[in-house]
Parts: C-alpha cells; structure tokens; sequence
C-alpha cells in the first residue's frame, strides 16, 4: 500500500477548515455588500465602500477562527483512530449550525438595523426573554421574509452538512506538519493583526458614522462580541449596597441642586459659537506642579495659572486614561466596573459633549497622536458625537515620534492647524489627548534640557509635555482664533497611583484650567471634581441645552464642594475638610478623614455615607435605564 505523501497529508488537514472559512466568508461577504447596495449602509465614496469590505473580511477571518477553536484544538490534541474519528462526526453539524446561524442573522440584520441603527447586539437576545411577543411582531410585519428566511436557513445547513460529511469522510494519514499548519492557521486569523494589539470592532471603525461603523462586522460577529462585552458589566450592580430608586435619585438631585438646563449665561460666559479645545494631559499629577506643590516640571503650566481660571483642588475620577476621557466627555461618574468607553452599551447613542456641540453647530474633532484604537476610543468617539478622528497614521510620516505615537508638539500643531484653517462661520470643538507623559517616557531630546536623571524619566517627559503646552499657546495667544476660543487644560489621571492605602487621595490631585476668552483669571480654592469641568464648559461657551450629566456649573458659588473617586474595587466621596465616604465591595460603609499621614478612620457619618453609596448606585441606574442615551 502506497504511503500518502507528506504534502498531501499537510494539505488535507486543511480541507476541512478552509470549507469552513470559504461558506462563512460567503454568507458574511454577501450580507455586507448588500446592505451597502440596498442603501441602508451606503459607504460615501467607492474608497470608503472598499475600505470597509476590507477590514470586514479581517473580522470575518478572525469571527471563523474563533468559532472553530474548539474543534481546531480537539483535532490538534488528538491522535489516533478514534479521537481522529470524533473530530469528523463533530465537525459536519458544528459547521452546518454556525453557517445557518450566520445566515439566519444576516437576514434578520435589515430589519434590526432599520429599527435600532446598529448591527444585532444584546438587544437582539434580551428580547428573546420574551419570545412570543417577539415572534407575533416579526411575523406581523415580516411573515413572508421570516418564511424565505427559514427556507434559506435550513437549504443552506443542508449543503454545509452533505458536503463537509464528504469530505471528512475521506480518510488520509495524520499529519504532525499539517496539524501544525492548521494551528498556526488559526491563531494568525484569530489575533488578525501583527501590531501591538490584536484586530478588535475599534480597528474598523474608520467613518465618523456609526451605521458604517458597524458594517464591518458580520452579525454573528457583533453579536458574538456584544455577549464578550457583558463581562465588563461586572461591578456595575454596585457590590456596596442597594437604595431604592427614589432615594438615589433624590440624594443625587439634592446634591446637584443647579440643573444645567436651568441655567441662564452668567457675565463670564463667552459670545456662543466659540470654539472650544479640551486639551487632556496624559498622567500628569499635582506632584509636578510646583504651584501645587510638587516639583517644578510645569514651568509652562505654572504661567498659564496666572492667566486663567486655575482649581487648587481638583480631583480625578479615577486612574486610567478611559476613566479620565469618561469623565470630561461625557461627565458620567466612575463604578467598579469599566469606563463606559468600553462597555457594550454606550457603544452607540450615549451621550458626550460632542453630541451637544454638534447640535449647536460645532465641527467635532478628537486628535491623538497614537492609535485611537487603543481603549476603544476611536469606536466610542466616533460613535458618539465626535465628526472627526485624527490619528497616528493621519500625521505626516516624518514627523517625530515616539513608543506612543507623534509627539506632543506636533499633535499639538494639528490642533493649531483645525483652528486656523477652520471656516469662520463654523465654531470647532477639539479634543486633544496628550501622550508623550508615559512609560517609558521617551520624547524629542533636541526640544527641551532635561533636568532629572537618567533622561528617560517622568519629570523630563513632564517638562517636555509641558513645553509642547506652552508653545501652542503662545502660537494661539497670537493667533486670529484666540479671542474667539475657550481651553480647558486637565489631566486625565496622575502618573502613579499605586499605594498601600485603601485609596491613595492625593494620587487623585491633578492640575485643571480654564482659558481664553473672557475668563477673568483667578485661584479657585474650592473642591472640584472632574465631572464639574464639561458642565462648567458648556456653561461658558452660553449652551445650556438640558443634558444627562450630574456635574456642577462651577460659575455658580452655591456648589456642593465634593469629589469622586474610584480605586479598583474601592470608590470614595469626599467633601471639603478631607471627610470621606468608603464603600468596599461587601462590607459597609465606613467614614475617614484625610490627614498628612494618610488615611485615618474616623466615627461614621451615616448620611455622608448614604450619599456615597446613592452616586455609586447612580451609575448602575444610568446605565442600565439608558439616562445617557442621546436622543
């Protein structure tokens, strides 16, 4: 009997694979050129229309290898007759339900996307808690596409299934080569990506408009990753404690007594249609700012004080970048569970400041000088009000750069540039952030003369994004948009927030100002949190259109002082006088005083407490009632 020769062997191994790929691939690839046919996602140019059916395939590619994992890793564990046996029973019904599946997905897509502007998500199977409703209504508007559907489902499993038990059924020699193939196969359309990080939905999402965002993805894809998504939910039901509804929001409200809708501009409010740039300074902590205390690494920043409205107090929301673009874009208060930024829910029609800015007429524009798919912010972004996403890859090649992307100087040129060139009839809103301030800290060595050693330290890479501040101000001081334009300066967190304490307060101190315009400068020495600061704006720039956000318009001196924070599992309330409230997962509340030594327990205030825990709960509620949706 004649040995198989070996690269047949290698071959064969990937026989059923590959008939796995190329039926799903059809199924998805057609699906998606459809819809961009049909019109209910028209790409605006054949480049665009191209780019997507690009990256769609990527994420088909890595969608199938997920998919088959399972049977893939069986097979390469496997070895003899009878676990070779189990894969090639197995493999026919599993492909026949994952193309039916896809298929049947795909053509419940139209109709979902009409209704909710998006790809089948979480929606689609919380409704089937209720299946009978769902049913009658489909069938009352769709009968005849449900009955096609059903057919074309069930056709289509078949053909999978005859053909695939074809093919497994003839039988070839095992193969360690082959099987090594397949494995290297897989991982590589799994991870989908030779860059730092692997392809994920944030990759694709290259338009301004979420319907097109979205085509990417096949539905099965979407609806897979939207079930993933769920587990960053975690902490959300608030592991403190439970008030009723009516109490949290009552404590909330009471604590938030000026409602932004209710405001009328004060004589510090800017003519409207300023511009306005949000400039997000990466990890830069209080212990920098000599006018804070700290070292003097911000000589730049400490001059700008003089100039603006300048908080002594204020404090972050929490300690990783999402968390502080969560707080000045969408004013939504820090939870145990991850930054909205990230969560499956706020993907699409939440609400940011840019929603609002649009609504008045702004341009909207985000600017980062790395890859905007890093924590999800291109997606959410886009997503989310912001018009426009310039990145790494839209920044001249020659241009500096460093572990992170362009330098700060040169993304702040980009911003100087937007103004600039920006019609005088429309008002822009930018969102900078910042990057050069972070591990490892390396940044242009011509630009500044460090002051530390070695070079490649924190306060060097702080003095040199300091001086990538001041450059661009005095560019926009003698500027034609200065007088037109407001700027708000803020960190997103401190560089270091590591600490024995059950919350390290002072790693939550960070610099913030307000500038440009009319804004008479000053030294505000009041308690102020990151949540006050978009509120705050909007004030500023006349627009008081009502919005979800339960930060304070700090114009007004009858503010509640207080500030919140999240530290891992931990979430804190302080009011002024250093008093704070610390929930702690599973255990109860408890009551501290801030003090030079630390932290240092203290008799419980119950309604500081209760306070506390109705702003943790708040969140939960927010997001789970869809308070935030933008409407």
């Amino acid at each position: 009997m004649l040995k198989t020769p070996l690269p047949l062997r290698c071959l064969h191994e990937l026989r059923l694979p590959l008939l796995a790929f190329g039926a799903v691939l059809c199924v998805s690839t057609s699906a998606r050129a459809l819809l961009m046919l049909s019109g209910i996602a028209t790409a605006d140019s054949l480049r665009q229309g191209l780019a997507l059916m690009f990256w769609g395939l990527r994420l088909d590619l890595q969608f199938i290898a997920y998919a088959l994992a399972p049977l893939i890793l069986l097979r390469i564990l496997s070895w003899g007759r009878r676990s070779d046996s189990l894969y090639r029973r197995l493999f026919p019904p599993y492909l026949a339900i994952l193309v039916g599946l896809s298929l049947f997905l795909e053509i419940a897509t139209p109709a979902f996307m009409e209704e909710f502007g998006v790809r089948p998500n979480r929606l689609f199977f919380e409704y089937l808690s209720t299946p009978g409703v769902v049913l009658r209504m489909l069938w009352a508007d769709h009968g005849p596409l449900m009955l096609a559907g059903i057919f074309a489902v069930a056709g289509a499993s078949i053909v999978v299934w005859v053909q695939s038990r074809h093919w497994a059924r003839r039988s070839c020699e095992a193969s360690f080569l082959g099987r090594l193939l397949l494995l290297l196969l897989i991982f590589a359309a799994a991870r989908g990506s030779l860059a730092h990080r692997p392809l994920n939905p944030a990759s694709a999402a290259i338009t301004d408009q979420q319907l097109l965002n979205e085509l990417p993805m096949s539905s099965a894809y979407a609806l897979g990753y939207a079930i993933y998504s769920m587990r960053y939910e975690r902490g959300l039901e608030t592991p403190y404690g439970q008030l009723p509804e009516a109490e949290v929001l009552a404590l909330v409200n009471s604590s938030t007594p000026i409602q932004l809708a209710s405001l009328s501009p004060s004589t510090d409010a800017l003519p409207k249609r300023q511009n306005f740039v949000l400039i997000l300074e990466e990890s830069l902590g209080a212990e920098f700012v000599k006018r804070l205390g700290g070292v003097d690494a911000t000589p730049a920043l400490d001059q700008l004080a003089d100039q603006s409205w300048w908080f002594e107090q204020l404090y972050a929301t929490g300690t990783r970048s999402v968390r502080g673009i969560e707080a000045v874009t969408t004013g939504f208060p820090p939870s145990p569970a991850r930054s909205v930024v990230k969560l499956p829910r706020s993907q699409q029609n939440f609400y940011t400041i840019a929603r609002t800015l649009a609504a008045a007429g702004y341009r909207t524009h985000f600017v980062y000088g790395g890859d905007a798919n890093f924590d999800n912010m291109r997606r959410f972004l886009s997503n989310n009000g912001f018009q426009s996403v310039v990145e790494q890859k839209d920044f001249a090649p020659e241009l500096d750069r460093t572990t992170w992307g362009v330098t700060d100087d040169h993304l702040l040129d980009r911003v100087d540039q937007i103004l600039r060139e920006a019609p005088a009839h429309e008002p822009q809103f930018v969102f900078a952030f910042t990057s050069t301030n972070h591990t490892p800290f390396d940044f242009p060595a011509d630009r500044i003369t460090p002051l530390w050693s070695p070079v490649q330290r924190v306060e060097n890479a702080v003095l040199y994004a300091d001086w990538a501040l001041g450059r661009f101000m005095d560019r926009a001081k003698a500027s034609s948009y200065w007088s037109n334009s407001l700027f708000l300066v803020v960190a997103d967190h401190n560089s270091r927030a590591a600490g024995r304490e059950l919350i390290p307060v002072e790693r939550f101190h960070i610099p913030g100002l307000f500038l440009g315009g009319r804004i008479r400068p000053r030294s505000d020495p009041r308690l102020v949190s990151q949540l006050d600061l978009p509120v705050t704006a909007l004030g500023l720039l006349g627009i008081n259109h009502p919005t979800p956000m339960i930060g304070q318009d700090l114009r007004r001196p009858e503010v509640q002082q207080r500030a919140l924070m999240q530290y891992r599992d931990n979430y804190a309330y302080m009011i002024p006088g250093g008093q704070l409230a610390l929930l702690r997962p599973n255990l109860p509340p408890s009551t501290w005083t801030l003090q030079e030594e630390g932290l240092q327990a203290a008799a419980s205030n119950p309604s500081l407490e209760k306070l506390a825990l109705a702003h943790a709960q708040w969140a939960r509620l927010a997001y789970e009632k869809d308070w935030y949706r933008a409407h």
